[in-house]
């Protein structure tokens, strides 16, 4: 697992962040992990870490969606496509209008052109993915085979096999290798998406190529840490119906003191009395106008009291995308109570409303 580097009270060490929304770990996320089983309803799967799958059909009209179909089976797991032509002409029986009929669930070159892409969560790189069902074809004998592409827009190019996605990666065979992994070169690590396509070599008007998407593996990008401190507050809106939250703080990197932070909205306050953890980083599509400190990011959690009561736990980005604050910069605050319940939600990185974020050179040693 990926630590980062972050000063707690009292010593500097490599320990591990553990901020909601903050990942701090290589994982391997298995498609075929998930409900319901079978054909899902929908084209697209959410998985950790914002990881999505999305399925596509080559229609009458062109690429279109087509439901994801889930399998879980020794050697048959992960992920496949039920388009709308093979749920008419295949239906199982149990349950009904499930798509069956053998590997027709699977991601295929049948009928209809197929394709999965895999699209890479924010602030992560693909290490590999595995495919699962690549056994051999019915006759003509010859194995299972496929195009892996690194996309730019998960977009195919075009209707003509074997040219779907931007570059490819490599040719997927069979043969006796049912499940397989497959190792991302490091050029094609930071691709937004990956393609996958049945397609045959040997043969191409043998439209008989299935298998699965089975998992993917992805490592979290290291972000290098600055020191710094961080002031300023203002007004965001949330909620359905909506209503205003305001802030106020000053914060440091190295939770050197004072260390304050206030947020109000209705029939509620919070005052921060502890700034437990600090992560703070410069984001490289941020462009601060004017410049006046080596980051723009502060991500942080800590305890304090919510109406009176303490036990209250805070966890927040505040960012400082420049000037005028009400138009770069921004707050994500989420609040539990001495409970463990959730009483503020502020996310998706709202713009100040009112206010402004300023980062700053720090001016104080780590406690």
């Amino acid at each position: 697992m990926i630590t980062k580097k972050r000063l707690t009270r009292g010593t500097a060490a490599l320990i591990m962040i553990a901020i909601p929304g903050l990942s701090s770990s290589a994982e391997t996320i298995d498609l075929s992990i998930g409900s319901p089983l079978g054909k899902t309803g929908s084209a697209t799967a959410t998985y950790a870490h914002g990881l999505e799958a999305h399925g596509q059909y080559l229609s009458d009209t062109g690429w279109a969606d087509a439901d994801l179909y889930r399998r879980i089976e020794v050697g048959d797991r992960g992920l496949g496509i039920c388009n709308p032509d093979e749920l008419v002409a295949f239906p199982d029986p149990t349950p009904p209008g499930t798509c069956g009929g053998g590997d027709v669930n699977e991601l295929d070159d049948m009928d209809r052109a197929e394709i999965i892409t895999l699209k890479l969560p924010t602030g992560y790189k693909w290490v590999s993915v595995w495919v699962s069902s690549m056994d051999n074809d019915t006759a003509p004998i010859h194995d299972e085979s496929a195009r892996l592409y690194a996309d730019a827009d998960g977009v195919p190019n075009g209707t003509t096999p074997g040219s779907l996605g931007d570059t490819m990666i490599t040719n997927i065979q069979g043969a006796a290798i049912v499940e397989q992994e497959i190792t991302i070169p490091p050029a094609n690590a930071a691709a937004p998406y990956l393609m996958f396509e049945p397609y045959d070599y040997v043969d191409q008007l043998h439209f008989d190529n299935d298998f699965l998407v089975w998992k993917a593996i992805i490592e979290e990008i290291p972000v290098e840490e600055v020191d710094g401190r961080m002031t300023g507050g203002g007004s965001v809106f949330t909620g359905d119906p909506e209503f205003r939250v305001t802030h106020g703080f000053e914060i440091h990197c190295n939770l050197a003191e004072p260390n304050r932070i206030q947020v109000n909205w209705p029939d509620h306050r919070f005052h921060l009395l502890s700034l437990d953890e600090a992560v703070c980083t410069e984001n490289a599509e941020i462009h601060q106008r004017p410049r006046s400190a080596p980051f723009d990011t502060f991500e942080g959690t800590g305890t304090g009291r919510l109406n009176g009561v303490r036990g209250a736990t805070i966890v927040f980005t505040f960012v400082d995308g420049g000037e005028p604050g009400k138009r770069h910069d921004t707050a994500d605050i989420a609040i539990w109570d001495d409970g463990g319940t959730m009483v503020l939600n502020v996310s998706g990185s709202p713009l100040l409303k009112k206010g402004n974020h300023q980062a700053h050179p720090n001016n104080k040693p780590a406690p």
